[in-house]
């Protein structure tokens, strides 16, 4: 690990809009000059850059996901946007507001220690930085990490088994015959964006929902 600290005022953890937002707030109403952004990802967006399986769409309306000062007139013409375009939304506002630079990826927090004698925060990452902050905000949220069950039995399947939020990139289902278990938003959505590419789907539901069309004009 290296030993060079860097000394900076801030210290944000995530790199959804919560933690976008932070940045954006300490930099323009606290007016602190050196604010640090960490993101464990590879880019911006949190749950929206995490969770990319088919027909991924956000079930809250799209003017929510804008800062509520913000003034220029959205860019989408409809209701629901779809993980990716709001991913793109979220990277889009990240650098229109001077935040995108602030951040490193790829980095995950692994110790963070409050030093009483220097009134500092003391943080350090999986890969090597080390900083010096006065305040220290995490933004994880409560969809960062997945919850996969622990089947009896799992370890025994021989094909592909992950989690809807850690959808592998480049997955093509087509033909295959897919298992899918709940039927939440995450779940609905998938099996009816792939119920006609696939051989066979199964779906495991313990209780029902109430599902009705998306009506997704602007």
């Amino acid at each position: 690990m290296s030993t060079v600290v860097k000394e900076v005022d801030a210290v944000v953890v995530g790199g959804g809009f919560g933690g976008i937002r932070l940045i954006h707030l300490l930099q323009n109403k606290l007016h602190l000059q050196n604010v640090i952004g960490i993101e464990k990802g590879a880019a911006l967006g949190g749950t929206w850059y995490w969770n990319q399986y088919p027909g991924a769409q956000t079930d809250t309306e799209s003017w929510v996901y804008r800062f509520s000062d913000e003034r220029d007139p959205p860019t989408w013409n409809t209701r629901y946007l779809k993980s990716k375009e709001l991913q793109e939304q979220i990277v889009d506002t990240a650098k229109k507001n001077n935040v995108y630079d602030n951040y490193i990826f790829g980095n995950e927090v692994n110790s963070a220690q409050y030093n009483t004698e220097r009134n500092r925060w003391e943080i350090a990452t999986d890969k090597g930085h080390r900083f010096s902050a006065t305040y220290f905000v995490t933004a994880l949220g409560i969809l960062n990490n997945p919850n996969i069950p622990k089947f009896p039995g799992i370890d025994s399947f021989k094909g592909p088994s992950f989690h809807s939020a850690r959808w592998p990139k480049g997955l093509d289902v087509t033909g295959k015959r897919i298992a899918v278990i709940g039927t939440g938003p995450s779940g609905s959505q998938i099996t009816g964006s792939i119920h006609k590419l696939v051989k066979q789907l199964t779906v495991f539901q313990q209780r029902a929902q109430y599902i009705v069309p998306v009506n997704n004009e602007g």
